[in-house]
C-alpha cells in the first residue's frame, strides 16, 4: 500500500537510513508502521530530556533577545530538543527573533508530537518564510508534519505564498491526519485544487504518487470530486495513472478511489485498452482485492464490464483458491453484489464453478429463499450444469 511506502520513508528519515535498505517492512500495515515510528520518536526524543528540561528551566532567567543569539551559537539541534522542553510562548517568543533559515534547520530536529503548540504561536509571516525555505530545501516530509499542526490563518497565508501547485501536493502527500488534511484541501480554492491535479497529470512531472494518495486520502465528497476530474482526462492520461498504479502496486490505495467515481467515469476507465492489452493488471487488482477486503468495491465494477473484459478477469481469477471465492461470496452476501458475481463465474474454470456451486447450497441449508434466488441467477448466466 501506498500508505505503508510513505511510512516507510517517514521512518528511514526518523533513523537516517536509506529507504531502500527498509523496503521489506512495506509488507506490514501502515498502523502498524506508524506505530513503530512513534516508538522510535518517543525513543529518539526521550534521550537525555532530563538535561534539556532543566537548560529550559536556566533559559527561563534569559531575556530572549539574548536567548536568540544564544541559540544560533548553540545551533539547530541543541535549540530544538531545549525549545521542545520551554512552554510554547517562551520558546515562541525566542523563534520570533531567529532567522527563518535558521527555523528550517530547527524543525528538522523538532519532536513532532510536543512542538504543536510552539508552531501554532508562531506568526504567519514567520511561518510562511520558514516553510518557503523547507520548500526550497525540498523538506516536503517535515512540511507535512508542520501542516497538520497549523491553524487556519497560517495554513491559508503558506497556501497563498507557496506558488508552484505541485509543492502543495508534495506536502499533502506526507500530513499525518486524514481528518485535517480534507480540512485543509477544503480551504484551498477550488480553481487552484483543480489546477494542482491536472499538473500532477501532465507526464512532464513526477505527481502522479502524490495524486493517488491524495484522493486515497480524503473523504468521500472531495474523493468523488477530485476522482472525477482526474478521470475525465484523455485516455492517455488515465493509462499513465494506471500504469503507475501498476508499477507500484497501488491498487489497494486506488480500487477505493475507482468505486466512489461517478458510474459514467468508472465505465470511462473499464474501456481503456490497457487493461486488455495488460491483463496482468486485472490479475493484481483481484489479488488486492482479496488480500485487503476490497470485494465490495470491486464487485460493482466487474458488474458493468463487457463480455471481452469478464473473460480476461475470469482467466486471471482462475488462480484464486476457494478460500478467496468463498470471500468473494461473502463479500456479494453482504453487499446484494451477486449478479456481477454470477457474470464472472461462467468465465472461471470448472473447479471454482463448482466451489460457487458448493458454497451455494451450503448458503441453501440456512437459507432456502437464497439459493433458489442464486440457482435462477446461475442459470440466467450460463451455468444449469452446476445445479442439474
Amino acid at each position: 500500500m501506498l500508505a505503508s511506502q510513505i511510512e516507510v520513508r517517514k521512518l528511514s528519515t526518523l533513523l537516517d537510513q536509506p529507504a531502500s535498505s527498509l523496503a521489506d517492512l512495506t509488507a506490514y500495515p501502515p498502523e502498524a508502521l506508524r506505530q513503530l515510528r512513534h516508538l522510535c520518536e518517543e525513543k529518539c526524543f526521550a534521550s537525555d530530556r532530563g538535561r534539556f528540561h532543566r537548560w529550559a528551566q536556566w533559559s527561563s532567567l534569559v531575556p530572549p533577545p539574548l536567548m536568540a543569539v544564544l541559540a544560533r551559537r548553540a545551533g539547530p539541534l541543541l535549540t530544538a530538543r531545549v525549545a521542545t522542553e520551554m512552554p510554547s510562548h517562551r520558546g515562541a517568543a525566542i523563534a520570533r527573533r531567529l532567522p527563518a533559515p535558521f527555523l528550517a534547520k530547527v524543525c528538522q530536529h523538532l519532536d513532532p508530537q510536543r512542538s504543536r503548540e510552539l508552531i501554532r504561536e508562531l506568526p504567519p509571516t514567520l511561518l510562511v518564510d520558514t516553510a518557503l525555505t523547507l520548500i526550497d530545501d525540498g523538506a516536503f516530509m517535515l512540511l507535512g508534519r508542520v501542516a497538520d499542526a497549523l491553524e487556519d490563518d497560517a495554513t491559508r497565508a503558506v497556501m497563498d505564498a507557496v506558488v508552484e501547485d505541485g509543492n502543495l501536493l508534495r506536502i499533502a502527500l506526507f500530513m499525518e491526519s486524514r481528518t485535517r488534511l480534507d480540512h485543509l484541501v477544503r480551504l484551498l480554492p477550488r480553481e487552484r485544487l483543480a489546477q494542482a491535479v491536472l499538473l500532477a497529470t501532465d507526464p512532464d512531472n513526477d505527481l502522479m504518487l502524490e495524486v493517488i494518495a491524495l484522493l486515497g486520502n480524503l473523504g468521500y465528497e472531495l474523493k468523488h470530486q477530485l476522482g472525477d476530474l482526474v478521470a475525465n482526462q484523455p485516455a492517455t492520461v488515465l493509462a499513465r495513472i494506471i500504469q503507475v498504479a501498476e508499477q507500484h502496486q497501488l491498487w489497494p490505495d486506488l480500487v477505493p478511489v475507482i468505486a466512489e467515481l461517478s458510474p459514467a467515469t468508472q465505465q470511462r476507465l473499464l474501456e481503456l485498452p490497457v487493461l486488455r492489452q495488460q491483463p496482468e493488471i486485472l490479475g493484481h487488482i483481484i489479488t488486492a482485492a482479496d488480500r485487503h477486503g476490497l470485494w465490495s468495491r470491486l464487485l460493482p465494477l466487474v458488474g458493468m464490464m463487457d463480455p471481452g473484459l469478464l473473460q480476461e478477469v475470469g482467466n486471471q481469477a482462475a488462480m484464486l483458491d476457494r478460500a478467496a471465492i468463498e470471500r468473494a461470496m461473502e463479500a456479494a452476501l453482504t453487499t446484494e453484489q451477486w449478479h456481477a458475481l454470477v457474470r464472472v463465474a461462467q468465465y472461471l474454470p470448472a473447479q471454482r464453478q463448482q466451489d460457487i456451486a458448493e458454497i451455494i447450497d451450503a448458503y441453501g441449508k440456512v437459507d432456502p429463499a437464497l439459493r433458489q434466488r442464486l440457482v435462477t441467477l446461475a442459470k440466467e448466466n450460463g451455468l444449469q450444469a452446476l445445479f442439474a
